[in-house]
């Protein structure tokens, strides 16, 4: 594998509609070479019919049920020293503070930023909140959303006891892995994450979230604390550490 290529996942669950409309003509548009897209379904009868919708040159591997242990699957799925995109099947849009660089050529540099910082996890701001971007990288401990990230693989980081907050697991589980995680903070993805159908909404039940995100945060309590959203679901929040920021570089 050369240094600057790499490869991109999509889990996905009965939303074959959805991913055709968005995330793949969204990856399509920005360059990325259909060759790179592999899209991770749950079972068989999942991949009859996104073989019956999904483009035929897009590759399509059945993983496991349930976005937990599909990204597991999935982090064993490829040898370790891949550079892998993870991306949702409901991306439309990744918003850029300023006129950075083409989104390919970003993510190549994400990556060549996480080799040189000796980093194995990378993620973009959580939403695309003009107010909130920022131009910058921090690498320390922040939240990576599992919408959009890189990861070098190395061995698989440990299985999330719960779907509802394995984002939140991941990025406890890498920085204790490698001291270390990097969010790209100029950028930022139009997604929806409670409202799309299909996905994790065909199993959210906000007494099993409750429980996951109390879980969570007695298994890590040096790293994180509970918080009520506004839409009612329990919630999660990192404590930051921050060990240096890198202004501008995706510029």
């Amino acid at each position: 594998m050369s240094p600057t290529s790499f490869e991109i996942a999509i889990p996905s669950y009965k939303r074959h509609i959805t991913l055709c409309k968005k995330t793949l003509p969204f990856l399509l548009n920005n360059g990325f070479p259909r060759d790179m897209i592999t899209v991770f379904v749950a079972n068989e009868e999942e991949a009859a019919l996104y073989r019956r919708t999904v483009p035929t040159d897009i590759a399509i591997v059945i993983g496991r049920l349930g976005i937990n242990h599909q990204r597991h699957f999935i982090e064993s799925y490829y040898p370790p020293g891949t550079k892998l995109l993870c991306c949702d099947d409901d991306i439309s849009r990744i918003k850029k503070l300023g006129q950075p660089m083409p989104l390919l050529e970003a993510v190549r540099r994400m990556f060549g930023i996480c080799i040189r910082e000796q980093c194995y996890l990378w993620g973009i701001h959580p939403n695309d909140n003009g107010l909130s971007l920022k131009d910058e990288a921090v690498v320390g401990l922040r939240f990576i959303i599992g919408c959009f990230y890189g990861i070098i693989i190395k061995a698989p980081l440990p299985l999330s006891p719960s779907p509802f907050c394995e984002d939140f697991w991941r990025t406890i589980e890498a920085f204790k892995r490698d001291g270390k995680v990097i969010r790209f903070n100029c950028m930022g993805p139009t997604t929806r994450y409670v409202a799309e159908a299909g996905g994790l909404q065909e199993f959210r039940d906000p007494a099993l979230q409750d429980a996951a995100f109390v879980e969570l945060c007695r298994t890590y309590p040096q790293y994180v604390t509970l918080r009520k959203r506004e839409n009612k679901y329990t919630d999660a929040r990192l404590y930051l550490i921050t060990e240096k920021r890198i202004q501008s570089p995706l510029q």
